[in-house]
């Protein structure tokens, strides 16, 4: 019965995942310039690769420091 059960919440989480995409966190804009700034900087010669981009907030501030940004993100409603 137990394994009745787990196997409903897994069909239920995946079906979850499937319809409304992965959970949104954003990202702080404090930490985006530590990392951009101070742990690596990022320039003109750099490639920003986002996966799980959201609303787009890392790869905005990496082509504003001239990175190219490209970005992922299964998360319809994050495409809006």
């Amino acid at each position: 019965m137990i394994l009745a059960y787990v196997g409903l919440v897994i069909v239920l989480v995946f079906c979850s995942v499937i319809i409304f995409g992965a959970p949104y966190v954003p990202t702080r804009r404090r930490d985006i310039s530590t990392a951009f700034d101070k742990l690596y900087k990022v320039g003109a010669q750099d490639t920003v690769l986002d996966i799980g981009s959201g609303d787009g907030l890392v790869l905005r501030a990496a082509a504003r420091r001239g990175a190219r940004a490209i970005g992922y993100e299964i998360n319809t409603l994050s495409w809006f």
